[in-house]
């Protein structure tokens, strides 16, 4: 098998990624075409974002990186004005595993000040040079768990050990032994995101949960004293969270129990205090629990069986994820020194992403109620189905309200029908549409809770001086979007809804019209957001590029 056609079986196709069919490092990436230039002008050279030493990387790490992926403890001092090396002046090569995986993202990321960035040669540059650390990372970690005997004397090696650390660490409150499993976490995010292959993210995330558990790190009890134990906090439940979001994106079975109170490691905190992170671990539990319950209903209504047996885990879900959105996690924490900065930021990064997944659990259990999984995509993304095209007739007989439209449920409805399709023993028609139209307007509400959450996200700030000017963030692009799948159920409830209402739009008052207007600025800030990803993470572009096309569609 030629070496095209193995990388070719190794990407799973699905989710709505566009796999990257990385040919470059077999010798066959070409570049576009040069324009000669005239005999004074230099031909530009395809740039990539590099670093001069761990401490430059582990600066970036902390702008870029740990607001939206906090595998590394708080930073042990001010953070300083990024400073990336451009071109091919930089000397410095990172050698440790995560010093390796930090800069695989870190080179998907264009450099605003430089005028070359946005030339396709860059692009496909950076795409090759990200593979490349990418690919030294997964060979450092197996450097690092060699034993020199299995070269040289394989009789001994089975009594002997793997190499001792003789490096120092790459923080300094993250033991060498963890390095290895936050690359990982790294690497499987930048299988999903840049390179769309679902297969890898899950078996990076798998390795990193073996090595996590070979360690003891979900058994670690918390020990006062020990410099390492936010650091190990943080390595095991960004694997939990890992194992699960592979699972969710891929819509498979997770490998791991979907229930972090079977684990005695403690939860990680923000100066001590651990509500955020209880809230983005409960709102991961909920979403793969809800991914869990669409799985089954849909096996079930494909076989035509009887989804009644299910209504108590639909109304078990919806109550507990209604419990965890009306909890106030806006953690009181003071921050007196600016050390804490980064990791205030992270405390509102870390709820937004737990109000994003809350809210997209949410559309997952209404969904089939609400819309009855009609396609309106031309692929496949995340659970969504896909269909070649759609046709308007589809759309006539949902109940799809717009948001300032009252929807009262008939008298005498019990709570436990609530959620029975249309093919059951109901005779009371009145009832079947009250629960379509619930359904419905509940999509709606969290579709544009999730569209404002994704706006609420901060930007990096590459800049630390007071004198930053503002307007320039959101130039550059946030990083590590594992969750881009919250956009996707976010965009098919707003599309929906418009499609719906699109062939009356002309006869609404004005009132209506402008009830259209809000769906169609929830839909422009979810495209926002999933354009800023798609700047760096080549992935997501096929996300973006369907959601604009149906968006396009959809506008009167």
């Amino acid at each position: 098998m030629s070496l095209k056609a193995f990388v070719e079986s190794m990407i799973f196709p699905g989710a709505g990624l566009n796999g990257i069919d990385d040919n470059s490092r077999s010798g066959s990436c070409t570049y576009p075409p040069i324009t000669p230039l005239s005999e004074h002008e230099e031909y530009p050279v395809p740039t990539a974002r590099n670093y001069d030493s761990d401490e430059g990387l582990l600066n970036a790490y902390y702008i870029f990186i740990h607001p939206y992926f906090p595998v590394l403890p708080p930073p042990k001092s001010p953070l300083q004005d990024d400073n990336p090396i451009m071109g091919t002046k930089c000397t410095f090569q990172p050698s440790s595993p995560i010093s390796l995986a930090i800069s695989a993202i870190l080179a998907l990321i264009p450099c605003t000040t430089s005028p070359l960035s946005d030339l396709e040669s860059s692009r496909l540059f950076r795409r090759d040079q990200a593979q490349l650390f990418a690919e030294l990372a997964m060979e450092s970690i197996e450097i690092e768990s060699e034993v020199l005997q299995s070269t040289s004397c394989p009789a001994e090696a089975l009594s002997s050990s793997p190499l001792a650390f003789q490096r120092r660490p790459f923080h300094p409150d993250a033991p060498i032994e963890l390095e290895s499993i936050l690359a990982l976490l790294i690497l499987s995010i930048y299988e999903y995101a840049q390179r769309g292959n679902l297969t890898k993210m899950r078996n990076r995330a798998s390795q990193a949960l073996d090595a996590a558990m070979r360690i003891s790190l979900h058994e670690t009890s918390s020990s006062v004293g020990d410099p390492f134990q936010e650091s190990k906090s943080r390595a095991w439940w960004m694997t939990y969270m890992c194992v699960l979001q592979s699972s969710i994106v891929s819509n498979t079975a997770p490998i791991i129990e979907v229930n972090r109170h079977c684990f005695s490691a403690p939860l990680p905190t923000i100066n001590g205090d651990s509500a955020t992170w209880r809230a983005l671990l409960g709102s991961q539990d909920l979403i793969m629990k809800c991914t869990q319950y669409t799985t089954s209903l849909k096996r079930t209504l494909d076989a035509g069986g009887n989804t009644i047996p299910l209504e108590s885990s639909f109304l078990m879900l919806d109550a507990e994820i209604q419990n965890l959105l009306a909890i106030n996690v806006n953690s009181e924490i003071l921050f007196e020194s600016d050390v804490d900065s980064i990791e205030a930021v992270l405390i509102g990064s870390l709820q937004t992403q737990s109000q994003i997944k809350l809210h997209s659990a949410r559309i997952k259990l209404h969904r089939y109620q609400a819309f009855r999984d009609i396609p309106i995509f031309t692929k496949r993304h995340c659970d969504l189905k896909a269909s070649p095209n759609y046709a308007p007739s589809q759309f006539t007989d949902l109940l799809c309200p717009l948001i300032d439209q009252q929807v009262q449920p008939p008298r005498n409805t019990p709570d436990s029908s609530f959620f029975r399709s249309p093919t059951s023993q109901s005779s009371n028609e009145s009832e079947r549409e009250y629960k379509h139209s619930v359904s419905a307007r509940i999509c709606l509400l969290s579709a544009l809770a999730i569209s404002k959450a994704f706006n609420d996200l901060p930007f990096p700030c590459p800049m630390q001086s007071d004198h930053f000017d503002l307007q320039n963030l959101g130039t550059l692009p946030r990083t590590m979007p594992a969750f881009a799948c919250c956009a996707m159920q976010g965009s098919y409830v707003l599309l929906m809804i418009c499609l719906k209402n699109q062939e009356n739009s002309q006869s609404y008052d004005a009132e209506l019209r402008s009830s259209l207007d809000v769906l169609y600025s929830g839909l422009e800030r979810i495209l926002h957001a999933l354009d800023n990803y798609s700047f760096a993470f080549e992935a997501l572009q096929g996300m973006t590029n369907q959601v604009r096309d149906c968006f396009e569609a959809a506008k009167p």
